[in-house]
């Protein structure tokens, strides 16, 4: 009886590895290389033969097509018109029945990403609508083609604001998305004098991926280590702050490779009901979403709304901007700057030790998004934010609490060890008493912590952060891996596309800025400049090593450093 039983067993497992042997799998590979010019073949196990993949009928950018179940691992390869074979060279594991869309030449399709705790729960004006545009533990594909002598246009003319339509096609590991005319235009400051854009992409009114109008591909090209961005918005997270997030994206346009970006969310009338009402955009009292732009302090000016926008400033932009009007049920309203001079009015004169100090403030502001937003400003050590240079951040009129303002950050180049105005050791952490800032020229870092009961919360979310370490350093090694084969294939593009006037123009043109004290910290602006222009700076040695310049530390090295300073103010 037993021994009929086994053979029944032996018998069922061999029927299985039989019909296992004889299963076919359905493999899907992207590539840029047009099929004119390319095309793609899977290998199985340690079999020669090629099986041929073709085209998919959904996009030009995936070649799919069935060929047996590996039983070691497969590979991808190219043949050339000319016959020229490229094999990967390395493995991918045996799957059952379908891969995802796979990369060619990229090795992981996902890895394991360790979570940062939720160090504070969200703040209880937001109601964030769960989109699944940001994916921690892979790369998706970015592919925008069009007009070659367009796109050839804004890289010619990069300090312009030329704006071109593209096709956009993102490809994830499950999913393809295709737009057409999507607006695309060069964006931000600092990228314009690098070889490496940053870009908006716009999807028009009727447009939208991921129920977003508007994105930002993050250019990355200030920070070797790819890195700092990542973190800064992933410990926004943590701390229940509004912000857009942050994930990796790759970018293609018309088949070159342009390099591994920050895909971000802008802030528009899409994203406010998205983050603040679930993405009701059509039931939804929208408030007024003002940005603090250049030298915006938030000290009183008086009551002509002119003075609030004034542009007198090297950059010849307006201190603060309305970057959204209030709307009502969708309907867009009258928008003023009248909020923000009561606000700035209310801290000039702001209640410190009076016995109702903290009611007075929080009918003004969302105390919580303040403490949290400047605490992550000291930890990060960031030196392009509201305490350091008084810009890049907003504040949101949430018309569902009174108008009281939302304090929202943004921007988060310059952070961990990363600087351009200020040398990289000024970054380093310091008991905010002793902060060069903490004056009357930043009235709402001032005036807020010297409320008794808000500086002894500031101080328990800074050492929160600090709390967080080994997790923090754990996510920077994952993500490390994550994007090590993408980085690598991004410091490899030759950038000729972008023309940027001649080094040696550009770094006079910085030493005259310097001399007319445009730029406050000379030594360090050149360096920036130097390094985002020329210097090769390696993934493992911006990570991991020790850099010592006056703009740039390695990763961990600033952490490491900015930690003991903490330990030994305490």
């Amino acid at each position: 009886m037993t021994f009929n039983i086994v053979k029944v067993l032996f018998i069922s497992l061999l029927a299985t590895v039989s019909v296992n042997c004889a299963q076919n799998v359905t493999y899907s590979v992207v590539s840029y290389s047009s099929s004119e010019r390319h095309s793609l073949a899977v290998m199985i196990d340690n079999d020669k033969t090629l099986y041929h993949l073709s085209v998919s009928p959904d996009t030009p950018y995936i070649f799919t097509g069935s060929a047996p179940m590996a039983t070691i691992g497969y590979k991808y390869a190219t043949i050339s018109t000319f016959k020229q074979k490229h094999i990967e060279p390395f493995s991918r594991a045996p799957v059952v029945n379908a891969t995802y869309n796979e990369v060619y030449g990229i090795s992981k399709n996902t890895y394991l990403i360790p979570e940062l705790p939720q160090t504070y729960p969200p703040l209880s004006s937001i109601n964030r609508l769960s989109s699944g545009i940001h994916k921690d533990d892979q790369i998706p594909t970015l592919f925008l083609s069009g007009s070659k002598a367009d796109v050839r246009n804004i890289h010619s003319n990069i300090y312009s604001k030329i704006k071109i339509n593209l096709n956009l096609t993102y490809i994830g590991l499950s999913e393809v998305h295709a737009l057409n005319a999507v607006e695309v235009k060069i964006s931000g400051r600092g990228t314009r004098f690098s070889p490496k854009a940053s870009y908006k992409l716009d999807f028009g009114k009727k447009g939208s991926l991921f129920g977003y109008r508007r994105l930002k591909l993050r250019s990355l090209s200030t920070d070797p280590s790819y890195l700092r961005e990542k973190i800064c918005y992933d410990m926004i997270n943590s701390f229940g702050l509004a912000s857009s997030g942050f994930s990796f994206v790759r970018v293609f346009i018309n088949n070159k490779p342009f390099g591994l970006f920050g895909l971000q969310e802008d802030f528009d009338e899409v994203w406010l009901p998205n983050e603040f009402n679930n993405g009701d955009k059509a039931n939804y009292n929208q408030g007024t979403l003002y940005t603090g732009k250049i030298r915006a302090e938030l000290r009183y000016l008086g009551e002509n709304e002119t003075l609030y926008v004034s542009t007198d400033n090297p950059h010849k932009q307006p201190m603060y901007k309305i970057e959204e009007a209030p709307r009502k049920n969708g309907e867009k309203l009258a928008a003023s700057f009248q909020r923000l001079i009561d606000f700035t009015k209310f801290l000039a004169n702001a209640p410190s030790t009076e016995p109702n100090a903290v009611a007075l403030w929080n009918q003004q502001i969302d105390t919580e998004s303040v403490l949290r937003s400047l605490a992550l400003e000291q930890f990060l050590g960031s030196s392009d934010g509201y305490i350091m240079a008084a810009c890049n951040y907003n504040l949101f009129t949430n018309a569902n609490q009174n108008d009281q303002l939302v304090y929202i950050p943004s921007d988060m180049d310059m952070t961990l060890g990363s600087s351009s105005l200020y040398n990289v050791n000024t970054t380093l952490y310091r008991r905010f008493e002793d902060h060069p800032k903490f004056n009357i020229s930043r009235p709402l870092f001032y005036n807020i912590l010297k409320v008794p009961e808000f500086k002894l919360v500031f101080n328990d979310m800074v050492a929160s952060a600090y709390n967080n370490l080994e997790l923090v350093y754990s996510r920077i090694n994952a993500l490390s891996s994550l994007i090590q084969d993408d980085v690598s294939n991004d410091v490899s593009i030759v950038r000729n596309y972008v023309v940027l006037p001649p080094y040696f123009i550009a770094r006079k043109l910085i030493k005259v800025s310097i001399k007319e004290g445009i730029v406050e910290d000379g030594d360090a602006f050149l360096d920036f400049f130097s390094r985002t222009q020329k210097e090769k700076i390696s993934f493992e040695e911006a990570v991991n090593g020790t850099i010592n310049k006056p703009s740039l530390m390695g990763l961990k090295q600033w952490i490491s450093m900015s930690a003991n300073s903490y330990l030994k103010s305490k």
